[in-house]
């Protein structure tokens, strides 16, 4: 049977749409799928429309609008690509399903390249559940898709994006109640061991302090906050915490109807697992990551990874890592070969992107009490409902691991399959048998990944397979 495509990408975002730019000049037959509106993923969000309004420049930043000239490319790629598509399964030898306007559809390839980037990392807090309480990712979508945010916010975190998020808040004019800085800064010999390699990258490290010398002239700004507590009965009503070091700690209580939680990003890993792809624990990271080579290739023969999906490290990575994996796959496919001189170039540039990696990974670590909530009221798994309290009840009457606790408590089991959960749950089981973190295994995930109504899975057999648009 003749395969649908050459080539399917499932993700239109920085990595997505360099694999696909790189994959066509061999003349290969490109499908890309995207559950957004639009191509550009979360880093270049509605880049296209957004680059008609110049009121948008000033605040949304240089970095943004970098990507506008990818998104030209691809559109000139002569790639077909069909937005508001939900992949749920892969299955051997690669085939895909997916749902396209309530309608499900079953595809194949001759290779299939995950560029399904990252989310933020779960911030599990007293009170994250409540009604105003959003991810910084969330906030920073608010300005790329409607230029709108919320004044008064409290932003409570640490990390790049953090920063970035309230730079742009800043720019776009809206007040800002706090700013809850949980980084640690440099005080652990593994962050001054990165630090080295870091200077390669002089002018991101310039940017970053720029961002949080501006942070802490124009808002209220608090240093090495902890004991984080969203309060609120209806709806989050203030942030309580702890900031300062040692004996010299002070509390702190700020009233806000909105706050912005971030404690990083991690690869979006949940359609990889259920395809039966290898995957390892990343110590820095603290996160799994698909096993894969240099080009992008997976433990299962025809699947590759491009991106952060593999391995956070941002958007200029993103974009060499696609060029690279989707010369991977059209030599593959073809025997073709890119220039010698192009594919080193793309390759020097991901190690140059990579190169501050290692830094910002210790020095963003997660706040410990984000990956193991020491409130036993906090809200663990927010599909089912389920307390830590009652996690670690179940985990007490004797479960080895996450997928047998499903059984116990339900943990797990609700329509994000363990997103918000998993890893904090992992860390809860490994803390209970004292077993080192990556000696615990994740949830076994099953497709479909993303939640399939029997309506479409009844048209599934009736389905048209030309879905280009």
């Amino acid at each position: 049977m003749t395969p649908d495509y050459d080539v399917i990408i499932v993700g239109a975002g920085p990595a997505g749409m360099a694999s696909a730019i790189t994959a066509r000049q061999s003349n290969l037959s490109v499908l890309v799928l995207d559950d957004q509106p639009d191509h550009g993923g979360q880093v270049w969000r509605k880049i296209r429309q957004n680059h008609q309004h110049h009121q948008m420049r000033a605040f949304l930043g240089k970095d943004y609008w970098k990507g506008h000239q990818l998104t030209k490319d691809f559109l000139n790629s002569g790639s077909d690509i069909t937005h508001q598509a939900v992949v749920w399964q892969i299955s051997h030898p690669l085939s895909l399903s997916v749902t396209i306007a309530g309608i499900a559809q079953s595809l194949t390839a001759r290779a299939i390249i995950l560029a399904t980037g990252a989310y933020e990392r779960p911030v599990p807090l007293p009170g994250w559940h409540l009604p105003g309480v959003m991810t910084v990712g969330a906030a920073q979508t608010l300005l790329k898709a409607s230029s709108s945010g919320a004044d008064g916010a409290v932003f409570v975190g640490t990390g790049p994006l953090f920063y970035l998020t309230i730079t742009q808040y800043l720019d776009a004019g809206f007040s800002i109640a706090g700013v809850c800085d949980t980084g640690a800064r440099l005080n652990s010999l593994s962050t001054l061991a990165a630090l080295p390699l870091a200077l390669t990258q002089p002018n991101m490290l310039r940017k970053g302090l720029s961002w949080l010398r501006r942070i802490k002239a124009e808002t209220p700004y608090y240093a090495h906050v902890s004991d984080i507590r969203l309060e609120g009965k209806e709806q989050v009503e203030a942030v309580a915490f702890a900031y300062g070091k040692g004996k010299t700690k002070e509390n702190m209580h700020i009233p806000s109807s909105h706050v912005f939680l971030h404690q990083g990003v991690i690869p979006n890993v949940n359609l990889s697992m259920a395809s039966g792809l290898a995957h390892q624990w990343h110590h820095r990271q603290m996160c799994w990551h698909p096993v894969c080579d240099r080009h992008g290739a997976s433990s299962v023969e025809g699947i590759y990874i491009a991106g952060d999906a593999g391995g956070i490290a941002g958007a200029g990575a993103a974009v060499a890592s696609g060029h690279i994996t989707g010369a991977a796959v059209a030599k593959a496919l073809t025997l073709a070969t890119s220039p010698k001189r192009a594919l080193w170039q793309h390759r020097i540039k991901r190690l140059h992107h990579r190169a501050l990696r290692p830094f910002l990974d210790q020095f963003y670590a997660p706040l410990p009490e984000t990956l193991i909530p020491r409130d036993e009221n906090t809200i663990i798994c927010r599909c089912e409902g389920l307390t830590q309290a009652e996690v670690t009840t179940a985990i007490g009457m004797g479960v080895a691991g996450p997928n047998q606790l499903k059984a116990y408590c339900r943990a797990g089991m609700g329509r994000c399959q363990g997103r918000m959960c998993g890893l904090t749950v992992q860390a809860l089981l490994a803390d209970h048998h004292k077993t080192p973190i990556q000696d615990m295994p994740y949830y076994r995930l099953r497709p479909p990944v993303r939640p399939v109504t029997i309506a479409e899975l009844a048209a599934l057999h009736q389905a048209d397979h030309d879905i280009s648009g």
